[in-house]
């Protein structure tokens, strides 16, 4: 049986993706692994914003891509109140970025 839909997470994204995780025990081991101050963080699968809305905010920049366009579409609104934040449809095998652009890259929950 699947939990409830979260309505809203962090920063106001809409989280459309089945609770799976509600102690956040993925984010808080992410936070606790990586440092992502100033970090570029290239967040492959971001979906509609479940990982990003946790961990993008210190980030120097943040680029999430996912091939679902219609996902990207619902966190576009929300992640426009961040400067340092793109999104972007894009297939994970082939990224438009070179070879470098990123000191980060996390895949999660993503196949």
């Amino acid at each position: 049986q699947q939990r409830p839909l979260l309505s809203v997470g962090r920063k106001g994204f809409p989280m459309t993706t089945p609770l799976r995780d509600p102690e956040q025990a993925e984010p808080r081991a992410l936070l606790a692994a990586l440092n992502f101050a100033g970090r570029r963080v290239l967040e492959v699968g971001c979906g509609e914003g479940r990982l990003t809305a946790r961990l993008a905010e210190p980030a120097g920049l943040w680029v999430g891509v996912d091939v679902d366009e219609e996902m990207i579409g619902q966190a576009r609104p929300f992640a426009a109140r961040w400067p340092h934040l793109a999104l972007a449809a894009a297939d994970a095998l082939r990224l438009p970025f070179a070879p470098g652009a990123f000191d980060i890259a996390l895949l999660s929950w993503s196949l």
